[in-house]
């Protein structure tokens, strides 16, 4: 037994599972070690990317932990699979060839046609507990290549770097973007290449004739002419590997500021390659990597030559609508006066200080921060001192209430926000509740209002809040 499959079955031990079946795809022919066997893609074996299309596969392959491994195929492809035990069946009747095999109570199945396999599992046995997640217990195995693995992929980035330089050789002013593309399929097919993950792309780009909108617009009848960046990207596929590398070429004579940004580009990439450092490394961390070196390199903040660059504005104008919509919605107006403006300004003054922080300009957002909170604290007091206050005061009288008190809350330019009457029967004596809330200047003294109030006749007493 092979090394790689005895990894794979510790892998599916530590999964505390029986067994996995995997359909056409990459695991299948991971699992297998068979390179002459050509496996659908996923694309292939789903249809619009939903992995539950019940899509019926070619062949189906069944490890258990006890390191038997079995391949059901079709008969077209029953010798592909050398040194491995073959079960020839058909399409419709997997079931019936998998019966005498399949042992296993506890089995992961993996994403292609997902569906099929779980309703053949079913089939096989009611009583299989079947799982998702088969094709990720060996994620961790297939990234790391073996010397075989790296010979094959080291053949084809050789192979696809020749591919690129035929057709740079092959270039001519006048030809389509189409034209380029089907160049590179051509001469894959020419030298014996099985197939391609994605159609070939070689995306002209012309200097000064698109708008950012249109960075990522490539149509196939563009024409090539001095001037262009072409950015080649294909996958050739070879005995179950890929290459899928880009390739990006100038047309033309170059101008130097171009030829110093595809100089930048390169060490920022070998940079790159020299700073990963295994099982720490993520690929998310790549693209930084990437980005340090470039701005080493002068090139950080315009990526694309020209009117093509970086905007960061569009993030800010985003986040402002946003911001603007919530502080809207703090704004409410209560009796002709509006209240929650200082709410509002200060989540949207946060939301600027978060987009100074976000971009690195952290001088400005603490400098922001403390005028904020200084200018909050001291204008409060200001506000205090020189502006109105509410008060709110309830009375309680025996007599049924004349004008003479809401005359009295009226003095001096008071503002009567609010004035309400509740009537209490209380012991054969009607009890009148007043509430009233009304707006004064600061300056206003309000026990000479309280002490006008109670030597009113039938006052009982009089209480004030907020004062």
């Amino acid at each position: 037994m092979s090394e790689r499959r005895n990894k794979c079955i510790q892998k599916i031990q530590e999964a505390n599972i029986d067994a996995v079946v995997v359909a056409t795809g990459a695991t299948l022919q991971y699992l297998s070690e068979c390179n002459n066997y050509f496996w659908q893609r996923s694309c292939m074996n789903n249809i619009m990317g939903f992995s539950s299309a019940k899509n019926l596969p070619e062949s189906i392959l069944y490890l258990d932990t006890q390191g038997n491994l079995v391949v059901f195929a079709i008969p077209r492809i029953k010798d592909q699979f050398e040194d491995n035990k073959v079960v020839v069946s058909y399409m419709d009747q997997f079931e019936d060839a998998m019966a005498p095999y399949i042992k296993a109570k506890k089995i992961a199945v993996g994403i292609d046609c997902n569906q099929y396999l779980k309703d053949t599992l079913k089939e096989v046995n009611k009583d299989i507990e079947v799982i998702d997640g088969a094709d990720e217990l060996f994620f961790e195995l297939r990234a790391i290549k073996d010397e075989k693995e790296i010979e094959q992929m080291t053949k084809l980035a050789k192979f696809t770097d020749e591919a690129v330089m035929y057709v740079v050789k092959n270039l001519k002013e006048g030809m389509t973007q189409y034209e380029a593309e089907m160049m590179l399929m051509q001469y894959g097919f020419d030298h014996g290449i099985q197939d391609f993950s994605f159609p070939p792309t070689a995306g002209f780009k012309t200097r000064n004739t698109f708008t950012p909108e249109e960075s990522f617009d490539f149509p196939r009848d563009t024409k090539l002419v001095p001037g262009t960046a072409i950015a080649f990207d294909v996958g050739y596929m070879d005995k179950g590997y890929c290459s899928d590398w880009g390739r990006t070429v100038y047309f033309g004579k170059a101008p130097e500021h171009v030829k110093n940004g595809y100089k930048a580009l390169q060490q920022a990439q070998q940079y790159m390659v020299s700073k990963i450092v295994p099982y720490q490394t993520k690929v998310s961390d790549l693209y930084d990597l990437i980005l340090e070196e470039v701005e080493r390199c002068g090139f950080a903040d315009v990526l694309r030559y020209n009117n093509i660059s970086l905007d960061p504005s569009r993030i800010a104008a985003q986040v402002v609508s946003g911001i603007g919509f919530l502080g809207a919605g703090t704004i409410i107006i209560e009796r002709k006066i509006v209240r929650g403006l200082t709410t509002a300004a200060g989540i949207w003054v946060v939301a600027a200080i978060g987009l100074a922080s976000g971009s690195g300009l952290y001088m400005i957002a603490i400098l922001g921060t403390i005028a904020v909170l200084v200018g909050l604290e001291f204008f409060q007091r200001i506000f205090k001192l020189s502006s109105h206050k509410v008060i709110e005061m309830n009375i309680k009288v025996q007599s049924k209430p004349r004008n003479e008190i809401m005359d009295i809350l009226g003095k001096n330019s008071n503002y009567i926000l609010s004035y309400k009457i509740e009537k209490e029967a209380l012991d054969e004596i009607n009890i009148y509740h007043i509430s009233s809330k009304f707006r004064c200047k600061n300056n206003v003294k309000i026990m000479e209002l309280v002490n006008e109030i109670k030597d009113l006749s039938g006052v009982v007493c009089v209480n004030v809040e907020n004062y």
